[in-house]
């Protein structure tokens, strides 16, 4: 079903020459299944974000990004999901932004790609309050924002 709606879109897309890439983001327990808790178990096979992907790579001409890889190789040096929710932080999308335009950088010859020293990590620690109680928690959340440097 979503294979024949992307289908779709990216045959209406080329008819009127939009290029497009299907970019797949995985949720935060993809990345880190190890912070699942024990009774917690992962069905076996492949995940059915990589079933589709694969699935559009082999019937169909989309572009498609399949994010996982890069994200798993980011978080072995930092943290690229928030520690609290299961979104990603700044540095998870910087790493999102960096594949993204590495793909289609091609079909763009004129633009450049931000790198990443064009980039400044800001970071800034938030206590987080118990609600019965006036007690700071133990816990202090660790924030990253990544901020445009401006023109170099």
């Amino acid at each position: 079903e979503e294979a024949t709606a992307a289908h779709l879109l990216v045959d209406w897309m080329a008819a009127h020459g939009v290029a497009y890439v299907f970019v797949l983001v995985p949720d935060k327990h993809i990345v880190y299944p190890d912070y699942l808790p024990d009774a917690v178990h992962r069905a076996p096979g492949p995940y059915r974000m990589d079933q589709l992907a694969d699935h559009l790579r082999r019937h169909s001409t989309i572009e498609v990004l399949n994010l996982p890889p890069a994200l798993e190789e980011a978080r072995k040096t930092e943290r690229i999901y928030h520690k609290t929710d299961s979104h990603w932080n700044d540095r998870g999308a910087v790493v999102g932004y960096r594949e993204i335009m590495n793909r289609v950088s091609a079909w763009f010859l004129d633009h450049q790609m931000r790198v990443d020293d064009q980039f400044r990590c800001l970071s800034e620690r938030t206590n987080h309050w118990k609600p019965d109680s006036n007690i700071r928690d133990e816990m202090a959340v660790h924030h990253v924002h990544v901020k445009d440097r401006g023109p170099t």
